[in-house]
Formats: structure tokens, sequence, C-alpha cells
């Protein structure tokens, strides 16, 4: 195969041209020119090329043109595409017919590299030589070489527009009809600004044409213009224009060029994106070359060096890194090839810094890339989290953790140096009731005066700690031989330190501590039982009266039942223990039923199935109560629901805690639950005992109204165990009273009994209250109730609490039997 350089064929073209003896083209110059221009090159030559020498047609920037590198333009013939040797680039020009005949070269300072853009834009200026090549041939030849110059321009990649002096277009190949979206029979003939010009350019180009005209002055030719264009559809494309002038036959011509920036403005957009991304980040985003020579520099985080971007670029990191040896063996393993994490600190700032080096084909490192964070306040944070994680937030001492921490070493020189230790459990008394009076934040400053007053009493290298809540640990080390005198006096000197009123919001009040004291290594080895038998020590304290102090008496039983009572009822709601059944409520006229209560009991897997009484109290004590009515509303709602859905009618009632009653918020979250679960209100019983409903009226009273404005049935339990005030009660929204069932004892043997029991009823029909009948055993106890008027009873007589499921069954059956069947379970015949 003959090598391009020698092929008879691209020799025979190239001489076709007449172009190697010539003596110069305006046309030609204008290329180089505007490529020296627009590129910013020393110089720029436009080369032809047969088998033995070199022909410049045009050079332009420089007065003396510069030598390409040697063998350039013979690599450009032979390889048929654009290369960058050192600091020269070089595209070829082809005839039209396809061969190369030249290059179009230039070079530029070393300090300027060759981008991917440049090249294209001297491949653009090539494709504008070859059709002047190709214009020079149609006008000297043939018509046959106009046909062809024509299926040149067809077969352009770029869009071709061509006007004649007036701005008119008389020329549209594929390329344009495919960018703008208008066929060529539409173009021809259209001026070029009605046609692809945005209207905001119009005006401006109008008036360029005409000036062009008249005196032959134009702007734009030969450059190098990036701007909007219109397409068919209305939209607007982003497009880079060159526009040159030309004869055609003695007719002068203006080739426009127009190339689609889309798909640049996109990768623009993502760039800027980009670099929006780590100017907003903390970062340094860095590249250097194999000699440490800095290439990239970017990130806020430039600052805390003082630099600038792109400051360091050209600047050698071993120079930077000069008096830091640890960063230099950074360096060193990146160009090594290894991916690494570092850590330097710079000043008060660290950095943390990611290094990934690049290799080429040979498995060389060419450069590495790296991002530097500055972690100075991630440290910071660090240090503050770490601080937290053994103080306490509130006070400033050590919190527990902290404590049992310090503490194992404390131990441990007291066993090496066999001294006694002691753990003192300090209780700030009543401070319950001074937090709840006046909030959190006057609780909040009677702590932190606690804690400055304990640490005033508090001997050097002594260990002093909050517990948590108003309880504090104070670890007595190096007590001497006698560790019981010393601890003690430890105690009594903690105890006098509150003697001295507390003064809160313009309040003066005296609060007083309980202590309770455990010795090492007498009372325990280890810190959790030091602190165990010093709380026990401190609940005896207790006990024997506030404000004192307690030894740890070995064998002394544990009085502190009822915190792993809350702990057991956290755990009870969090494993679902709790479970409801339904006690049905019948009507005693008939037998019907009437409604079910939602009693709570406990399926405890140590003790098996417990009754309230068994858990209850402990719950109101320990706040659980909130959690365990809420559990009870939602799920006896739930059971609502599901009977409804059944078409079972009824009410069904449940109990509520005086504690739920306190909440400002309880007939909302009750109200929540309903809408969650689809129930009407109506059909729910709110029941409070008698002792309840007459308490602070003042506020349970609010309560008692906004849950009758949701429709909410509210019910008197339990009535007659306590003490009510009728006054009171007549202007309460109850509309049921649930006599006790300890007033039902007798009534059939004590002559009084029926007494007490016919005046509730007496008293709750004034009221216009429907009565329920509690602990209704006997069909001698039903009759009576019935023939005195009671309209409602419960009780083991009638129907035991059963699950859900047999509750279900149960409504089953009195729906399908007599109603008089309902009281089948009594024992005596009527």
């Amino acid at each position: 195969m003959t090598p391009p350089l020698t092929d008879p064929r691209r020799l025979s073209l190239l001489r076709a041209t007449g172009l190697l003896d010539h003596a110069g083209e305006e046309s030609f110059d204008r290329l180089t020119r505007l490529a020296a221009r627009v590129l910013g090159a020393v110089t720029a030559t436009l080369t032809l090329v047969d088998a033995d020498h070199e022909y410049r047609l045009s050079t332009a920037g420089g007065s003396q043109p510069v030598a390409t590198p040697q063998g350039l333009s013979r690599k450009v013939v032979e390889a048929g595409v654009a290369l960058v040797v050192e600091d020269a680039a070089a595209v070829p020009v082809r005839h039209p017919d396809g061969p190369v005949l030249g290059l179009l070269s230039a070079s530029r300072s070393p300090h300027r590299p060759w981008t991917r853009l440049d090249v294209t834009f001297l491949e653009d200026l090539a494709a504008l030589a070859t059709t002047q090549i190709a214009l020079r041939l149609a006008t000297r030849d043939s018509d046959a070489d106009r046909v062809r110059m024509g299926a040149i321009v067809e077969s352009a990649l770029d869009a071709i527009v061509v006007m004649d002096p007036s701005g008119t277009i008389v020329e549209f190949n594929p390329a344009a009809e495919q960018l703008f979206g208008h066929t060529r029979d539409v173009a021809i003939g259209c001026p070029l600004h009605d046609l692809l010009m945005p209207h905001a350019y119009r005006a401006a180009h109008v008036a360029a044409v005409a000036r062009n005209v008249t005196t032959g002055e134009s702007r734009v030719l030969d450059q190098r213009l990036r701007l909007p264009a219109l397409c068919a559809d209305g939209t607007e494309v982003p497009i880079e224009l060159t526009v040159t002038r030309t004869e055609v036959d003695g007719a002068v011509r203006f080739i426009g060029f127009l190339r689609d920036l889309s798909a640049e403005h996109a990768l623009d957009a993502a760039e800027i994106r980009i670099q929006a991304i780590v100017n907003a980040a903390p970062l340094i985003l860095f590249a250097f070359d194999a000699t440490g020579i800095v290439t990239l520099s970017q990130g806020t985080g430039l600052k805390s060096l003082g630099l600038e971007p792109d400051e360091a670029v050209g600047s050698s990191l071993f120079d930077f890194y000069a008096d830091a040896p640890e960063a230099q063996n950074d360096l060193h393993r990146a160009l090594r090839g290894q991916s690494f994490t570092s850590v330097t600190e710079h000043g008060d700032a660290r950095f943390e810094t990611h290094y990934r080096p690049i290799f080429a084909a040979d498995g060389a490192v060419t450069d590495v890339v790296g991002v530097t964070l500055d972690v100075t306040e991630r440290r910071r944070s660090e240090q503050r989290i770490a601080h937290l994680a053994y103080h306490d937030q509130l006070t400033g001492l050590t919190n527990r953790a902290g404590l049992e921490a310090g503490l194992a070493d404390a131990l441990s020189r007291a066993d090496a140096g066999g001294r006694a230790a002691a753990l003192l459990y300090v209780d700030l008394d009543d401070f319950k009731t001074v937090n709840d009076s006046l909030g959190h934040e006057a609780g909040d400053q009677i702590l932190r005066e606690a804690a400055e007053r304990l640490a005033g009493v508090t001997r050097d290298g002594d260990l002093l700690s909050r517990q948590g809540g108003d309880e504090f640990l104070l670890f007595l080390d190096d007590l001497g031989a006698d560790a019981h005198q010393a601890s003690e006096a430890a105690a009594r000197r903690a105890i006098a330190a509150f003697e001295a009123p507390f003064h809160v919001s313009g309040l003066e009040f005296q609060l007083g501590a309980t202590i309770g004291v455990s010795l090492y290594p007498r009372d325990g080895g280890s810190f959790g039982e030091l602190l165990r038998n010093a709380d026990i020590a401190m609940y005896q304290a207790k006990r024997s009266g506030r404000g004192i102090h307690a030894m740890y008496a070995p064998g002394a039983p544990d009085p502190r039942g009822r915190l792993t009572m809350g702990a057991r009822l956290r755990r009870a709601l969090a494993n679902q223990e709790f479970v409801l059944h339904f006690q049905p409520i019948l009507a005693l006229h008939d037998g019907r039923l009437a409604g079910m209560e939602a009693l709570i009991r406990w399926e405890d897997p140590e003790r098996g199935l417990l009754l309230p009484a068994d858990f209850i109290p402990a719950a109101e004590e320990t706040g659980r109560i909130v959690e365990i009515g809420a559990w009870v509303a939602d799920a006896a709602c739930r059971q609502l629901r599901a009977w409804d859905d059944l078409g079972y009618e009824l009410t069904l009632g449940f109990n509520v805690s005086p504690v739920q009653l306190r909440r400002k918020g309880y007939a909302l979250e009750l109200a929540e639950t309903f809408a969650r679960n689809r129930v009407d209100p109506r059909k729910v019983m709110a029941e409070v005992t008698e002792s309840v409903a007459m308490e602070d009226i003042s506020q349970t009273g609010v309560v008692f109204a906004q849950l009758a404005d949701l429709g909410v049935q509210l019910a008197i339990d339990d009535f007659g165990a306590g003490h009510s005030s009728l006054t009171r009660l007549r202007h309460l929204p109850f509309t049921v009273l649930k006599i006790d069932r300890a007033l039902l004892h007798g009534v059939d043997e004590d002559p009084s009994a029926p007494a007490v029991v016919e005046a509730t009823l007496a008293l709750a029909k004034a009221l216009k209250l429907r009565t329920v009948a509690e602990g209704v055993e006997t069909e001698v106890q039903r009759r009576w109730l019935t023939a005195h008027g009671c309209e409602y009873a419960q009780g083991f007589g009638l129907a035991r609490p059963m699950p859900g499921p047999q509750a279900t069954e149960f409504l089953q059956c009195a729906g399908d039997d007599e109603p008089a069947s309902a009281y089948a379970s009594l024992s005596a015949p009527s």
C-alpha cells in the first residue's frame, strides 16, 4: 500500500489546486490571523505538503515564523488526524475529495497547554480552509466542480449557512436543517435574522448588514462568537458561529459555520455544579504531577492555609512542606503508588487528607489526586462529645460513667496501698416538691448550687459526680486507719453544706440531704457492689428520718422494690405483656347486654396473671401510669372498633388514673385515640373513682368538661367508698354512678344496709344519673336492686371478666339467646 505522503492521487489533487506556487491569498491569511488571535498562539501557519517539500500558504502571529517540531508536517499527512507535539498543535487540511493536502498548525507558550476545545477550533478553521479550496476550484473549474462543492457543503457535519451581502440565505445544508428544524426550501430566500435570530439580536444584525453593504465594514468576520439561535419550534439553542467572506463567480458570499454547543453547555453546567460543591464544602481538592508540582488547587479549605484557589498551581509541594517531614513522607508514599489517608496539623487547624495515585499504561504514577478535609471542627466536636460522655452537662461534674472509670484506678491504688475508701450516696430531700412547684428551670438552678456546695466540702483527690436527678455520688479515697469515722465525718460535712437556705425565683426555702455510706473493701469489692449498698443505706436513712446519714449494715433488707417494679413495668410495656379482660354490664329489668368494662391484666412472665391492685399503685408512683393508661385507651378502642364492625352496638368503659386527669392535654390525646381507631366517643365511658372526682376540682373539672364536650360518657366509680361533696357533684358533667360493691354486702341480712343503697339510688335519680351496681354476686342482690330502681349491674354473679375472644363469643350468645338467659349464671332460683 502506497504511503499517503507519496500517494499519486493526493499529489495530483495537490498540484491541481494551483496553490503550490501561490504568492498568498487574503482568505487564507484571514484564517491564520483568526487562529493566532483566538488561540493566543505565537504563530499560526497554513502549510501544503508534497512528497519532498512544504509550502507555507499563510503565516500569522509573529514577525518570524516559528519552526514546528521536526517531522510534524509529515506525521499529520501520514496519520490524517490532529496531533499535539511539545508546544505545537496541528490538524490536517483536506482536499474537497478527501485526501490530506497539508496542515494548519499553531505554536504557543508552554505555560498554556492545549485543550481539546482549542484543537476542535483549529479543526473548524481547517474545514474553512477546505471550503476556500473548494470555492477556488469551483470558480476556476467546470460546473461539475461546482456540483462537487455543493456536495461538500451538503455532507459537512457542522451546520453551514451561506448568505448574500443583504443577509438573505442562499444555501442551507442538511446539518443546518437538523440543528434548527427548518427545511432547505423554507430557509433559502429568508433573511437570516428572521429565520435564526432571537428577537433581542435582530436589530443589531440588521444594522450590521446595512453597515457592511454601505461601507464594507464588518465586526464579526473571522471571529468566534457564542450566542443563541432560534429553532423552528421557538426554542433557543446555544451555538458557536464563525463567518468568513468569499467570492463565487464574482459574487460576494458570507459563509457561516455554526456548531451546536448544547452538549458543551451541559458539561459547563455540570462543571459549575461540581465547582459549587467544591466551593461549598470545607475541603481542598488538589492534584500534583510526578515531580510534586501542583496542577490543581481548589476549595474553601484553602483559606485556613492562607491560600486562594489555584494560587499554589505551579509550585512544589516538597517546598511547601520543607519543614514537615511527615507530610513529605506522605507525598513520597503517594508517588510510589499507595492509596491512603493521612492526618496532619497546621497551627490550630487539623486536616485529613486522602491520596489516590493515577497510573499510566506502563504502571508508572503520572499524577496524584487528593482531597483534604478541614476536620478542625469535627475534632472539637469529638472532644466535646468525649467530655459529655464522662461529665454531667448541667453541673459540670463527672457523671456516673466518668466516676466508674476513675474509680477503677482509685480502687487499684487502694488495694496496692492497703487503704480503705468509701462511697457516699447523696439524695436531696424534698427536691421533687420544689421542682414540681417552681418548674424545671428553678430545679436546675438548685442542682447547680447543690453541686457547688458539695464540691466545697470535698477534699482534693476525692471524686464527686452527679448520679442523675437529685442524686450525687462522692468517693472518698485514702481514709486512713479509721475509715468508718472518716466517712461519717465527710457525710456530716456534706449534710451541713445544706443548712443554709436556697434562694430561687425570689423565694427562700430549705432543702436537706440524706446520705448512705458503703465502705471499701468491707461492703463491696467493685463499684457496682459499693453503689448498691450505699443506695440501700440511703433508703435506710430516709426511713429513719431525713437529713441524716446511715452506714450500710450487712444483711439489711433492700427497700428499693419500687425501683425494680418501675423497670419491670417499662419492660412489660415494651414486651406487650399487658392484656385487657372485659366484664359485661347488664340491664337489670330484662337481662339485655348494655355494655362492657375493660379491665387491665398483666401477664407477668415471673408471677403469672396479675390484677390491677398488684401493679397500678407502683405505676402511678413511678409515672408509668401515663403510658399504661394510653395503652388501655388504645387497646379498648381497637376492640370497640372490631365489635362495631361485627354489628354489635354497646358502650365500653375503662378506668382513668388521677395522674392522667392532671395532664392538661389528656382530652386531646384521647380524641386522637378515637380518631385513629375510628371510634364514636359517645360509645366510650371514662370511669373515675369517687375520691379522684372530688379532688382538685379546679383542674380536673376542666378535663371533665373537655371529655364531656367530646361526647364521652363520664362515670363515678366505686361510689360510697369515698367522701363526696354533693354540691360539687351536682356541677360536674357525670352521667353514670357506679355503686361500690361494699354497699351491697348485707342488703339481704343487715337491716341498715338497704337504707344506704336506697339513699344512693335516690341521690342518683335526683341528679339524673344512670346507676350501675358493682360486685353483684347473688340472685337476692339482683332482685333487690331491680325492685329498688337500679338500672344496670355487673359482677361475678352475672358474668366474670373474660379475654377479648371469649367476650366476642359472649356477645354472640347474648344476641342469640332470650334476654333473661343472661342471668343463667346466678346461683339462686327465681
